[in-house]
């Protein structure tokens, strides 16, 4: 109680992933009620009781069957549209600078690349060279204009692949 009671803001919010160590306990709970009820022979309960079971995973389904889909995806669509050709973009051991990615790491695994991730367009430009120069960094997704349009940074940039509003450009030193 002590676990859950700590964690049920995060719960709440988006980390519902923190109810797992529940979850065997719910549903050892719930299989006993189910095992309660059925022992009980009251014909009319008991259908109620299988129609919900049957009802329940059908439901699930046709609630949320697009919740898992593109459109309802919380940032760029064209991460997921364009993976393929993005992923090829770069070759794989290059370390790359990606913007933007709330999550820092859905971007990174749909193009299969490591480095530098960066969300909410916050790149100070000074890292970008020390990035270059210092931390091997030698390619740039972007879907940011605010940074990769910036005349600062514009010196650093060789625009190779343009995919929807994603921008992979090939990273020079000064």
């Amino acid at each position: 109680m002590l676990y859950f009671s700590l964690q049920l803001n995060a719960i709440n919010t988006v980390h519902d992933y923190y109810m797992m160590p529940f979850l065997p306990w719910l549903f050892l709970i719930i299989g006993y009620g189910v095992q309660f009820v059925l022992r009980q022979e009251r014909f009319w309960i008991n259908l109620i009781l299988i129609v919900i079971l049957i009802w329940a995973p059908i439901h699930t389904i046709e609630v949320t069957k697009n919740d898992w889909s593109i459109e309802k995806a919380f940032f760029n669509k064209d991460v997921f549209i364009y993976s393929d050709e993005l992923k090829a973009a770069v070759p794989n051991d290059e370390l790359c600078i990606i913007l933007n990615d709330v999550s820092s790491y859905v971007f990174s695994y749909q193009i299969d690349k490591m480095g530098s991730i960066f969300s909410n367009d916050n790149l100070p430009i000074p890292w970008i060279k020390d990035m270059i120069e210092n931390r091997g960094r030698t390619y740039m997704y972007s879907d940011s204009r605010a940074i990769d349009q910036h005349p600062e940074v514009q010196k650093y940039l060789e625009l190779i692949l343009q995919k929807g509003s994603i921008n992979v450009y090939k990273l020079k030193s000064e």
